[in-house]
């Protein structure tokens, strides 16, 4: 044992006396230095402009879907038109700049926070005006067709890598679960789809200070990449090294802080209530879960970029290259007034329209004599009971809606239950999945106390129980989910 001990004790002096460590020390250091500094500008922002980024997107969307609805002349979107609907001109012109536009919005949110640690790093005091400023300023940017490749990387390259999270409101560009179930299940497409991830994961790590250099100078974006790659050479491990610290770092930091602030809630509300149950474990992991995902997703693009930015003025200090950047780049820009007027005119335009077309987000097909449209249950009363089970549909069919929505799964053993996760966490408090599941021990689960103590009795039903509630009273949805 003490032989053991001998040898780690040297092994660690080793390596704190290391070139490693010493530079992994230095770019922690300043790492937290530019978060300790900015955290009272950066973290309102991000909540803020969250909130906008969401309301915008939601917003827009809604309006091109209505308008792709009136130029391809259709009422509404189902299976038998769903094909000429999204192959349609309008349609995909439509869709394209929805595309732009989140991405434009991206890129606002990324130059601004970048824009806040730069000034730090250079010793000037940066400020919320010359957050969105610089934000927009670059946005705009992306639009001039030299730099029309950011767009795929912002919009497909970072999210779809999940290796390093720039932003919190970025699109996510996930591969659906049955898709990497057939891969998985198949040794080739298993093995072109883990040499293409890698192939994608070294062009994001060697295009990663490309967006500090966009939004530094005055460079075009395939230029940035350029110098992203000259600044990235020899300093390869030492880059990707400081990324993956600084991701353990934080998931360490939030999953400790999602646990102890949940455990002390359960404590508090447990002080007040005798009745102490069984589901308690349950509450006490979705809650941490919930909170460690909200941590993540609203602190992650400030650790993400005060890390990056750090690594940057770093490399570029040892590089003496800080002469290159744009002087412009470390001052509190102010916006010109008739950008600001632009922004403001068509987001209200864009919200006028939307209101005069309705609120619904997607028309249905209508059919009645008063031309109203149908009321869908959506995985039955899911507001007065749990989602997607017996008495959520027992509900709606007593509240005489038009149509009920569920979810199907099917079992291990061959069984259709309702439900609409794969993997149940959500609702059972356990991270399992149904196809791994029988049907027997699929229902022995319990999906009811998630919602309340009160539906604690409540199990997964069967596809044909809730046809049989249903017939003669209701039609039904059904919808085939994936994971």
């Amino acid at each position: 044992m003490n032989g053991f001990s001998n040898w780690f004790s040297k092994r660690r002096e080793d390596f704190t006396a290391s070139k490693t460590y010493k530079e992994l020390k230095i770019f922690l250091n300043d790492t937290w230095f530019l978060i300790k500094k900015n955290w009272r500008v950066v973290l309102p922002f991000l909540l803020v402009y969250s909130v906008f980024n969401i309301f915008v997107s939601m917003t827009v969307m809604d309006f091109i879907v209505k308008l792709s609805l009136m130029l391809s002349g259709l009422d509404y979107i189902g299976p038998d038109n769903m094909l000429q609907f999204f192959l349609a001109p309008g349609t995909i012109i439509l869709f394209l700049a929805f595309v732009l536009l989140v991405c434009f919005l991206h890129i606002i949110e990324i130059s601004g926070i970048m824009h806040v640690y730069s000034m730090s790093n250079v010793g000037k005091k940066p400020s919320l005006k010359g957050m969105i400023s610089t934000g927009i300023m670059s946005g705009l940017r992306a639009f001039i067709p030299k730099n029309w490749s950011i767009v795929p990387f912002i919009i497909v390259l970072i999210p779809l890598t999940g290796f390093f999270t720039l932003s919190f409101s970025s699109f996510q560009a996930v591969i659906p679960g049955f898709v990497l179930e057939f891969i998985g299940a198949n040794t080739l497409y298993s093995s072109l789809y883990i040499v293409a991830y890698i192939l994608l994961l070294l062009v994001e790590i060697t295009d990663i200070f490309a967006l500090n250099f966009f939004i530094l100078s005055d460079e075009s974006f395939h230029m940035s990449c350029r110098k992203s790659h000259g600044l990235i050479k020899g300093r390869f491990k030492r880059t990707v090294l400081g990324l993956i610290v600084t991701i353990i770092i934080f998931s360490l930091f939030t999953t400790v802080a999602s646990s102890t602030v949940s455990s002390l809630l359960l404590q508090l509300i447990n002080l007040f209530s005798t009745d102490i149950s069984s589901t308690d474990a349950q509450r006490l992991s979705q809650w941490i879960i919930t909170l460690n995902n909200f941590l993540g997703l609203i602190l992650a693009p400030a650790v993400n970029i005060a890390a990056l930015t750090a690594l940057f003025f770093e490399y570029i200090e040892e590089g003496n290259m800080l002469a290159s950047l744009s002087r412009h780049a470390f001052n509190d820009r102010v916006l010109r007034l008739r950008y600001i007027a632009l922004h403001i005119v068509v987001l209200c335009a864009v919200i006028v329209f939307n209101a005069a077309f309705g609120s619904g987000f997607i028309p249905l097909r209508h059919n009645r004599a008063d031309d109203t449209f149908e009321i869908v249950a959506h995985r039955g009363d899911a507001t007065n009971a749990p989602e997607n089970t017996y008495p959520a549909f027992e509900l709606a069919v007593l509240e005489n809606a038009d149509w009920i929505e569920l979810d199907v799964q099917q079992t291990k053993d061959g069984e259709i239950i309702v439900s609409h996760d794969d993997e149940i966490s959500r609702v059972s408090g356990k991270h399992v999945y149904i196809h791994d599941l029988t049907f027997k021990e699929a229902t022995s689960l319990d999906v009811g106390s998630y919602y309340s103590d009160e539906f604690s009795y409540v199990r997964f039903s069967t596809l044909d129980s809730v046809l049989k509630l249903c017939r003669d009273k209701v039609p039904v949805m059904v919808t085939v989910s994936f994971g």
